[in-house]
């Protein structure tokens, strides 16, 4: 067969070679949603450690109450408009008819406000976007897991072989990396 063929090299180590990528090929799918699985339970733990530790300060019926409280957006936006408030009332308590404070610092806290939210609603929006392009990108690379494994064995297609497997393993570290640059935040 090898000089019907015209193949020099050890057939033994293409037997084998050929054998495993028949068996990775048929276990291809499989494979790569474990991988986007594993990728998945990732970034839940980190979404699970952003979740507040009681259950009291917001309601169970709403799927974002839960991540929304634990940002704390309340405490973290209005906390110069409160301060301010808070020492100028301790300050201005002995005085009958003082002003609480002067217009100035209350609307320099309102823009800090209004800064921090869309920063915020940025990142948040950011967010959707990347995890719905991340989604596209599985999308197509989940069927087409059993040509990489195919294109390794010929010598001009192993650019694509590597390129396939860097996109998929982009794709899979991305979403727990975004998610943990956000709970660290």
């Amino acid at each position: 067969l090898q000089e019907s063929i015209g193949y020099t090299g050890d057939y033994k180590k293409k037997v084998v070679a050929v054998l495993l990528s028949a068996l990775l090929i048929n276990f291809s799918l499989p494979l790569t949603r474990a991988g986007i699985d594993v990728s998945n339970i990732i970034a839940l733990q980190f979404y699970n450690q952003m979740k507040p530790q009681s259950t009291s300060n917001y309601k169970a019926d709403k799927l974002d109450s839960g991540f929304l409280a634990s940002l704390e957006v309340g405490k973290t936006v209005a906390w110069p408009v409160f301060n301010v408030l808070n020492k100028t009332k301790a300050r201005n308590l002995n005085k009958p008819g003082s002003p609480i404070k002067s217009m100035s610092t209350i609307i320099l806290a309102t823009i800090y406000n209004i800064f921090i939210l869309l920063a915020l609603a940025f990142v948040l929006a950011f967010g959707a976007v990347f995890v719905f392009a991340r989604s596209l990108v599985l999308l197509f690379l989940v069927p087409l897991s059993a040509v990489p494994f195919l294109l390794q064995h010929f010598d001009k297609t192993t650019g694509y072989y590597k390129d396939y497997w860097k996109r998929y393993s982009a794709a899979l570290l991305s979403l727990p990396a975004y998610m943990f640059f956000f709970y660290m935040s």
